[in-house]
């Protein structure tokens, strides 16, 4: 691909390159507004993370990324592990909807967040090279295989394959991850819509590799990580929900 430029790139320049190649003034623009919302996010949500401190230390001393997929409740959740990713010197970035590009504004913000949009319901071969890519170049990806954020326990969940499609090609692994207590940041039904301050729990149970789960061709391996991934995901929520049982 071609050398960024320090001005004038398009949107897709800034999807289709990794953090560390965005022009400096990009670069400023996302570790001041991080470093901004990381400290009003600890004392605004505070955070415990479970599970945590081995997988950060062994992505820090690797060259290629993971691929994270979590439950999904609201729209605070994939920022709070994007900056904890950020203070341990790493980049994570968020597979998100293309409907969300709605104007160039909008597009703007999530070039310099280094989300990468994806077409849902087809097969965007871009939006996985794009992934692959990132992977490759030591980035990790955040992947909501709900689709949508799932706010009670009786809502119907359909999940979204892929993710382990993008690990399959990076050659790299998966990493399941719980959430609760975001719920109640934002509730339902609230006149106020300004988020609330709350204790939010992730929990993990590490990286899963394709090696871990037995021997497979390709197309099975897919989808075994895929199951055995989203089973640990709720696994997991199961967990906090009964560590936490306050807390939704």
């Amino acid at each position: 691909m071609k050398k960024m430029r320090a001005f004038r790139n398009s949107f897709d320049d800034y999807f289709d390159h990794p953090h560390t190649e965005f022009p400096i003034f990009a670069r400023v623009f996302y570790q001041v507004v991080a470093c901004f919302l990381y400290y009003l996010f600890k004392l605004y949500f505070p955070t415990k993370f479970e599970g945590m401190k081995p997988v950060l230390k062994e992505l820090k001393g690797r060259e290629k990324g993971t691929v994270l997929v979590m439950n999904h409740v609201s729209m605070v959740e994939p920022i709070i592990v994007t900056l904890l990713f950020w203070r341990h010197g790493m980049y994570l970035r968020a597979i998100f909807k293309k409907e969300f590009l709605k104007n160039n504004f909008m597009s703007w913000v999530f070039t310099r967040v280094g989300g990468i949009p994806v077409d849902r319901g087809t097969a965007d071969i871009k939006a996985v090279r794009r992934a692959v890519r990132a992977l490759q170049a030591g980035e990790s990806i955040i992947i909501f295989p709900e689709g949508t954020r799932i706010r009670n326990k009786n809502q119907e969940v359909k999940i979204h394959g892929g993710f382990a499609l993008l690990a399959q090609l990076a050659k790299t692994d998966v990493l399941p991850m719980a959430v609760i207590g975001v719920k109640r940041i934002s509730p339902e039904g609230a006149k106020i819509k300004f988020p609330r301050p709350h204790r939010v729990f992730y929990k993990t149970a590490g990286l899963l590799t394709f090696e871990s789960l037995g021997d497979f061709d390709k197309k099975e391996q897919l989808e075994v990580m895929e199951k055995t991934a989203m089973d640990i995901v709720y696994k997991l929520r199961k967990e906090l929900w009964e560590e936490f049982p306050n807390v939704e």
